[in-house]
């Protein structure tokens, strides 16, 4: 699935899997009442560029925590899905409000899954 709205529902979920593993690494398993991500899909749907200028400034911290010394291997593995994403995405992004057939999209995006990857990288982080 190629489709922007997909795709930004792709990127907004990684964003919450490293805003958990930043949580449970480096706050303890401190979780706030709703994961960076989640709480931008709104933004995404009035306005996908604005939703994902807002990621900025938070997604820098989660970042450089993933790819420094402290960040699990799940942490790593969504940073490198959301590069491949950001990859495919960039040029793609519409200057509206999504129309309800992407809000499907963008909500199927968001829910799907890739079990063998994300599984992979939670056990190398157990070893």
């Amino acid at each position: 699935m190629q489709e922007p709205a997909f795709l930004i529902g792709r990127f907004l979920s990684l964003t919450d899997t490293l805003h958990a593993e930043y949580c449970k690494g480096a706050r303890n398993g401190d979780m706030p009442p709703q994961l960076l991500g989640n709480a931008l899909i709104p933004t995404a749907i009035s306005d996908p560029n604005k939703g994902l200028a807002r990621m900025l400034q938070r997604m820098r911290v989660y970042q450089a925590w993933a790819r420094g010394n402290k960040g699990t291997p799940l942490a790593r593995w969504s940073c490198r899905e959301m590069g491949r994403i950001a990859t495919d995405i960039a040029g793609k992004l519409p200057s509206r409000r999504f129309t309800e057939p992407e809000q499907a999209q963008l909500l199927l995006g968001y829910l799907a899954r890739t079990e063998s990857n994300e599984e992979k990288a939670s056990a190398e982080g157990a070893q």
